[in-house]
């Protein structure tokens, strides 16, 4: 794997600039993954309700995708790509459990040609035992014609170097991905 990718900054920090080329373990060259970032404080509030309990709101697009989230705290969060007549969504409470969540500040998209394949999104949730004590995950979640599933979750807290992580499993794990998976793998 070329270093530039090892080197990525965590996400949610501002990145100027990056590209990447994705090798496969035998060194070949296999696919072009670029990261794109969506900074949740970029986008615009289109609720037009002060008394809303809840948030819309649009973001730049990506690749012909437009990018929307709702979010209804404390438990709902979505983040949905739209393009023509087809809207894919996230669905968070397949790892949340309708537990208590924070979102992340930044989403980070895979881009393989030219369509959205990978999405992270750093997750903070609780139990149903301790709901307001929250436990900070990366979401690795694969973006097909229909929808945005998650795959992955690996504890922020537990995995020393998280991103760098979260982002080999994509390449390494799920890079020959079809389908959406029965289960989540939790790391």
């Amino acid at each position: 794997m070329k270093s530039s990718i090892k080197n990525l900054l965590p996400i949610g920090i501002t990145i100027v600039a990056l590209s990447s080329t994705c090798y496969s373990s035998d060194n070949q060259e296999s696919t072009q993954l670029a990261p794109i970032y969506t900074f949740i404080k970029d986008c615009k509030d289109t609720t037009d309700n002060d008394y809303a309990a809840f948030t819309e709101l649009t973001c730049a697009p990506i690749k012909g995708f437009n990018i929307e989230i709702t979010h209804q705290p404390p438990q709902f969060f979505n983040i949905h790509l739209i393009k023509d007549s087809t809207e894919l969504s996230t669905d968070f409470i397949a790892v949340t459990n309708e537990n208590p969540l924070e979102p992340g500040k930044a989403i980070e998209w895979h881009v393989e040609n030219d369509q959205p394949r990978f999405m992270i999104f750093r997750l903070s949730w609780g139990t149903e035992e301790s709901p307001l004590d929250m436990r900070e995950y990366l979401v690795l979640n694969y973006v097909n014609k229909t929808d945005i599933c998650s795959i992955a979750t690996v504890n922020v807290k537990t995995n020393k170097n998280a991103n760098q992580k979260v982002r080999d499993m994509m390449l390494e794990k799920f890079q020959e991905i079809k389908s959406c998976p029965e289960t989540i793998l939790k790391i």
